[in-house]
């Protein structure tokens, strides 16, 4: 209790730090403190020519997507446009992501550590921790991979080497033999998991939240993209 406590102060203290979105300044007509964010953003004079030509991109993303809007029920249609297909996609991206199998192995690894694949409570433990290790390490790789690789070759990439974790996983318990062989298979189950998360960290943990901005147009991307987030949670 005593630790979120201090971790709550520490959260406080760091958010009133926090400058308010140049976009939402310049977007209300703030565009004095959104140049001066910008200007802090990047380290530079108010007055800097660099400063300034970020805030007018700004402005210009700004009218440009005030220009193209569309109704809500525009989100709905066909047409010309495709919204409601390229809405659907980019939010089925979110429903295959969750639906893939990920919560078991970061929520439950160290329960399936040890109820499933037989492993000692200190040693599911350690490797629980080890996974969340591997998770982020290779998470971090997407940021490298998103657009040398492309995003289509990284779903296929992740969708093959997920599966192909999860028979592994799936092989190893499912193996016959006496008790020693079953702890042997226990190990091979448990890197089936290991492989899994790294797969899913590298490509299905970031892909769906970037595809769907790219996919849909600008006059609807604000409510296709909360679509696509409605879906992730309730999927």
């Amino acid at each position: 209790m005593a630790f979120q406590i201090v971790f709550a102060i520490i959260l406080l203290t760091g958010v009133s730090f926090l400058p308010e979105s140049p976009r939402w300044l310049i977007k209300h007509g703030y565009d004095v403190e959104g140049l001066r964010v910008v200007s802090a953003l990047e380290a530079k004079a108010v007055d800097d020519p660099h400063s300034i030509t970020e805030k007018n991109k700004i402005s210009d993303a700004i009218a440009a997507q005030a220009q193209a809007k569309a109704s809500a029920k525009a989100l709905l249609k066909g047409g010309k446009q495709q919204h409601f297909r390229r809405a659907i996609v980019g939010a089925s991206t979110q429903l295959f992501q969750q639906i893939g199998g990920c919560n078991a192995v970061i929520y439950y690894s160290t329960v399936l550590f040890e109820d499933s694949i037989g492993l000692e409570t200190r040693l599911a433990l350690i490797l629980g921790g080890v996974l969340s290790v591997i998770y982020m390490l290779f998470a971090l790789t997407s940021f490298f991979l998103v657009e040398k690789v492309g995003r289509r070759k990284l779903f296929l990439i992740g969708t093959f080497g997920q599966g192909a974790a999860m028979f592994i996983t799936f092989g190893c318990l499912v193996a016959p033999g006496d008790q020693a062989k079953k702890a042997q298979n226990a190990k091979g189950g448990a890197v089936g998991l290991f492989l899994f998360i790294a797969f899913f960290g590298a490509t299905w943990l970031p892909l769906p939240w970037l595809y769907p901005a790219e996919l849909n147009s600008m006059s609807v991307r604000t409510q296709a993209n909360a679509i696509s987030t409605m879906t992730n949670w309730l999927s």
